[in-house]
């Protein structure tokens, strides 16, 4: 079958790339259609000019977003482009950011595998090309690309290519073309067939995609944002001409079924999509995360079309879905670490059950992890089995425990017949999807899933999803089928055939070989051959997993954006502009502000291991305050810094800081309540405080440095996002001896970057300590791309081991006369932070206890040891808010600036925001604590931070009244040039901001052939109001300006724009200074509001979860949103996410009775 295929297009001057149809889709054939005759899919740069902060030049800031320009327009512009001299393209994958260049990605090579459904074809990528948007250089594709192989092969090879040499993309299309990817021009393979048809049914869909199995959704976000923008016909047209390529991975095959006696087509189809939401390599990648997705998630769909009815059912795989990792380091037994307590782990598990029950209705759970015999892996399966208990949702998620390896022990396979008779009712009430594809009716719905896994849901999942998808698909067989048993047998094996052939793809692209027992499985028996094939596959998955899967796991992130170079391409949209001015101006009716109280202490504590009693009072301090919202804890030297420790990494000591601290806040706790009970308060009881208790969040360890977070559980449900990361510093970074365990967490929809660091010793070596700061600072990254700094709010914390330069007897004198003030002139941390050399915008509180450093340890006594070493402030707490100074309890200059000129200007910056332009916190104590078990004293810091809270149902209403004034502002008047404005040309006047260009002529009038060429002048006058200035500030309170009354204004026509000329993106001449802009006589062309609401309720869907940065401005008690960062909050409008939180928790129970 022949997949649609487009010719490519260049221009040199200006750059831009065209695709055009090679032959007309069917919606541009229909005479008087909007989209009538050929159009052709324009892809450019955005011009650096032009608003330069959308479109950086390639080779700039690796942490800005590139703008581009897309546009249909008539096959007539081809005549400024010339054809490139290679075979016709399969469409675009989409655009992405590379080796410091922009290239746009086409599939040059595909190969047919089947028809899924009639007229429904599916294809595998063979080769996949990369052409530069910014030069000619990587035109002639062909001798640039390697030479890749079948997509059968499981490798990601690495050859060096061929002609001119490797091309800066050849990783990532080797990758495309040998990871078995999948496409089709005319069905979404994103979806399952119920999926599908159920959503044409039952409403249009907003989004084209399942973003969850489309894994080029990175490259393909501005086509999609464009596409958005376009109204019905034209997203028709481009739907047509299969500019856009969405992939999915995993695995498709088919099989004839020419037993069955139906007439018409008989084939049984295996569609396998692995999810994009949590991908990577098997030891790299496990679990769950924040979003609620989990590593090696599959849906697997098994088709069986027979005549004109069509059969579908859909199992489930995908990983544990607790917090847990595992060393790949490994052949036998599998050391299983849990990373999070239940408690922390309960938000993110049940927003995956969650999303399960959306999509399924129902979930049936089979685990096949072993009994109590199996070590890590009955530990793994209690903790599973533990969170769905605790969900107390029994007819919705229902939970099966079948120890594989025991029950199939010697070889036994026949017995996972077992499990199908443990799980015989839902595979009854479950069902499957039935639909008659000639009359398009619905004869039957599936009513729930199986969610099937094992420690890495491959062989042990594939075994079993095998034998309950038999179960199903010969109970519907057996009805619409009257064959003797020897035709099911014949069908059940080429049921099992495909089920081998899915099995050994998946576990190629999770583990790098096939499945194991795929010999069994093939068969229905245990061979010798067999069991010699497993056991060289699992040499082979340890080589894979331990030496390849670091460059296999970065290929697969720069596909999924994930790396730190990578960087967002925005589709620049006018309309897109106006939104969000709008939104900026009434960002306080969405946005909500509170303030959380962080207990952040950090302690050196020399190997040693304090009472519990001690460690309550500590942790008590800040008792006349608010109870702490969270304990932030930063250990140093937690083990002996001996080469046997640095090279072990022993984590004992940590697990024991974990329980003393966990039972000295329950005793807090319990303190507090019985205080509050004996103060007489009983009698009020809607003034009592709730009763507070804390779980661990999670806790890291770098050899001797160790951080603890630990929240209130009412608290957990807003916190997600959180990672941590290490960095070595000692012996030139090879050591952990030195160096800092970092973490990041978004709490509501503010960022947090917690560091404890423990940098060189050494009473002059403070060139090596800020030699550490800087390597903590610029070395640390989390995912995608993220920084320290890239957070509204950075705590740095631990001994940093800054030292006073006076001697021993000086500093004592100063002590004895307590002249602390003195002493702080002499500290190396605030010397070399004032000469801006380190700690640049932090802020420490003034220093008011003695030097926590050195004491003999067991005594308060400062050191009197031979060395006698000078006390010192070596433990240190300092905190940053970008943008705000708390010294003057305001923002800072550039915020004020922000919001009385660029508040509506299109910053885009990273996800984590430029870190949200100054909240408010407050550092309630800043003290030491008499703690004597070690040379160290513990400091602790108490402090109030303001966070911020996205209302998102209140933006998504907000964007659609918007949206209906805009509509309404663009309806053009009377159309005479020159004529009094009516309401909606002043509406519109208003909505637009100064630098859109008009999508209408300029001049309606064609130049004769004499004066083509020339530069036609033209004035007119006409009336325009200009828009309203921004929110005064306080001290403009006191006056009000006249309102703005319509002035006759003369404008200057800018010459017409051509192919190659726009006048927008030229230096704007003989305006009036004053932003006045030329209303268009005609709607915006490219307008997304004006068919339907239902095109920006997509916007919030696409804003992913804690994006939001604000910045505050705080005068007495009442607070006011000062510079808000759009692309925090409002990432892209137009786009859809799928995997934004929901609103509450409250599962979806099933409408229909299946």
């Amino acid at each position: 079958m022949q997949c649609k295929q487009c010719m490519v297009y260049v221009r040199d001057r200006p750059r831009a790339i065209a695709l055009c149809p090679t032959r007309p889709p069917l919606s541009s054939r229909v005479p008087g259609a909007a989209t009538a005759g050929t159009q052709v899919l324009v892809i450019t740069l955005r011009d650096t000019t032009n608003r330069g902060r959308h479109a950086p030049a390639p080779g700039s800031d690796p942490r800005s977003a590139i703008g581009c320009d897309l546009h249909l327009a008539d096959v007539s512009v081809l005549r400024d482009f010339s054809v490139l001299d290679a075979d016709p393209v399969y469409g675009c994958v989409g655009v992405i950011y590379h080796e410091r260049d922009v290239y746009l990605a086409l599939v040059t090579e595909c190969d047919f595998v089947c028809q899924v459904l009639p007229r429904e074809a599916a294809y595998s990528l063979r080769r996949v090309s990369f052409l530069s948007l910014s030069s000619a250089k990587y035109d002639d594709w062909q001798r640039y690309d390697p030479n890749p192989t079948e997509y059968d092969d499981p490798a990601v090879g690495s050859s060096s290519g061929s002609g001119y040499g490797p091309h800066p993309c050849q990783a990532l299309s080797q990758y495309l073309a040998q990871a078995s990817f999948f496409f089709s021009p005319n069905m979404d393979m994103t979806r399952n067939l119920q999926a599908r048809y159920t959503d044409c049914i039952s409403s249009e869909r907003a989004v084209p995609y399942d973003v969850k199995y489309l894994w080029n959704h990175f490259l393909l976000k501005p086509f999609l944002r464009f596409r958005a923008s376009l109204d019905r016909a034209q997203q028709q047209y481009l739907d047509d001409a299969a500019f856009l390529v969405p992939l999915i991975q995993g695995y498709v095959g088919s099989v004839p079924l020419p037993h069955a006696s139906v007439t018409g087509p008989n084939q049984l189809c295996i569609v396998s999509r692995s999810s994009s939401g949590r991908a990577g390599a098997r030891y790299l990648t496990r679990g769950l995360d924040d979003m609620g997705n989990v590593a090696n998630e599959v849906e697997t769909e098994v088709i069986c079309l027979l005549g004109t009815r069509c059969y579908s059912t859909v199992i489930l795989r995908g990983s544990i879905p607790l917090f847990w990792e595992q060393s790949g380091l490994q052949i036998s037994d599998h050391k299983i670490q849990l990373t999070r307590s239940a408690e922390a782990t309960e938000p993110a598990f049940r927003l995956h059950v969650q999303a399960l029950l959306q999509r399924y209705r129902r979930v049936h759970v089979v685990d096949l992890l072993k009994g109590r015999d199996g070590g890590s892996e009955y530990t793994l399966s209690h903790a599973f089995h533990s969170q769905i208990r605790h969900l107390q949702l029994p007819d919705l998620v229902r939970y099966t425990h079948f120890d594989f390896h025991a029950m199939c022990k010697g070889s036994n396979f026949a017995n996972v017949e077992l499990l199908v008779d443990r799980v015989a009712d839902s595979v009854k009430a479950f069902g499957f999807f039935l639909i008659d594809l000639k009359e398009l009716r619905i004869l039957r719905q599936q009513g729930g899933v199986f969610r099937v896994n094992c420690m890495d849901c491959l062989d042990r999942t594939n075994f079993s999803q095998n034998a309950l998808s038999w179960a199903t698909l010969a109970g519907y067989l057996r009805v619409v089928l009257d064959q003797p048993a020897s035709v099911m047998s014949h069908i059940r094996q080429e049921h099992a055939q495909l089920w081998v052939a899915n099995g050994d793809r998946i576990s190629r692209l999770y583990a790098g070989t096939g499945a194991l027992r795929s010999n069994v499985l093939k068969s229905g028996k245990s061979t010798w051959t067999g069991l010699l094939q497993d056991v060289t596959k699992s040499v082979s998955r340890f080589y894979q997993n331990n030496f390849q899967d670091q460059s296999k796991q970065h290929v697969m992130d720069i596909l999924l954006g994930k790396t730190p170079e990578a960087r967002k391409i925005h589709a620049y949209l006018a309309t897109y502009d106006v939104v969000r001015r709008h939104l900026t101006a009434q960002a306080d009716r969405f946005l909500r502000r509170q303030s959380l109280t962080f207990f952040v202490t950090t302690f050196n504590v020399c190997s040693n291991l304090p009472r519990l009693s001690d460690v309550e009072k500590w942790l008590a301090t800040g008792r006349g305050h608010a109870q702490p919202d969270a304990y932030v804890i930063g250990l140093q030297e937690v083990v002996d810094l001996n080469v046997s420790q640095v090279v072990s990494g022993d984590s004992t000591k940590r697990f024991q800081w974990e329980r003393l601290i966990i039972r000295a806040l329950d005793r807090i706790a319990a303190t507090r309540e019985e205080g509050t009970r004996a103060s007489g308060d009983d009698d009020d009881e809607s003034d009592a405080p709730e009763p507070v208790n804390y779980v661990i969040l999670t806790s890291e360890q770098l050899i001797g440095a160790c951080l603890m977070v630990f929240i209130r559980r009412s608290l957990a449900p807003h916190v997600r996002g959180v990672e941590t990361t290490l960095k070595k510093t000692g012996f030139g970074g090879l050591a952990g001896n030195k160096g800092a365990v970092a973490l990041r967490m978004q709490i509501y929809d503010t960022h947090f970057c917690f560091v404890t660091s423990h940098f060189a010793a050494g009473p002059t070596n403070y060139e090596e300590r800020n030699a550490d700061y800087r390597s903590i600072r610029d070395g640390v990254t989390f995912g995608n791309g993220r920084a320290v700094e890239d957070h509204q709010y950075v705590f740095w914390f631990g001994d940093l081991n800054y030292r006073l330069n006076l001697s021993y007897d000086q500093a004592k004198s100063l002590l004895a006369q307590d002249r602390l003030q003195e002493m702080r002139r002499y500290d190396q941390l605030i010397a070399q932070k004032a000469m801006g050399n380190i700690f640049h915008n932090y802020y420490e509180a003034p220093i008011t206890f003695p030097p926590t450093y050195k004491f003999d340890v067991g005594t308060a006594r400062y050191d009197t040891s031979e060395k006698r070493r000078t006390p010192s402030w070596t433990d240190r707490i300092l905190i940053r808010s970008a943008g705000y100074d708390p010294d003057t309890a305001d923002l800072t200059d550039d915020v004020h600036d922000g919001l009385q000129e660029d508040a509506g200007e299109d910053d885009e910056e990273d996800e984590a925001g430029g870190a949200g332009r100054g909240l408010k916190f407050e550092i309630l104590r800043y003290i030491s604590y008499p703690l004597t078990t070690s040379d160290h004293m513990p400091v602790l810091a108490l402090v109030r931070a303001e966070v911020v809270e996205v209302n998102r149902s209140v933006r998504r209403q907000l964007i659609q009244d918007i949206s209906k004034e805009l509509a309404v502002a663009t309806r053009p008047g009377d159309g005479k040039v020159g004529s009094p404005p009516t309401a909606s040309d002043s509406r519109r006047a208003y909505l637009s901001p100064p630098s859109l260009p008009p999508t209408a002529k300029l001049i309606d009038v064609e130049p004769s052939p004499s004066t083509a060429d020339e530069t036609p002048k033209a004035t007119t006058k006409l009336y325009h109001k200009k828009p309203p200035p921004p929110p005064p500030t306080s001290a403009q309170h006191k006056t009000k300006k006249p309102a703005t009354t319509a002035t006759p204004v003369i404008l200057r026509l800018p010459p017409p724009s051509s192919a190659t000329t726009q006048w927008w993106n030229e230096k704007r001449t003989g305006s009036n200074g004053d932003g006045d802009i030329i209303p268009p006589s005609d709607p915006l062309s490219s307008n997304p509001f004006r068919d339907s609401a239902l095109s920006l309720e997509k916007a919030t869907r696409e804003a992913a979860l804690g994006r939001t940065g604000v910045g505050v401005s705080c005068n007495g008690e009442t607070t006011k949103v000062a510079a808000v960062e759009l692309p925090d909050y409002l990432d892209d409008i137009f786009e859809s996410h799928a995997d934004e939180q929901l609103d509450g928790w409250e599962p979806i129970k099933p409408s229909v009775e299946i």
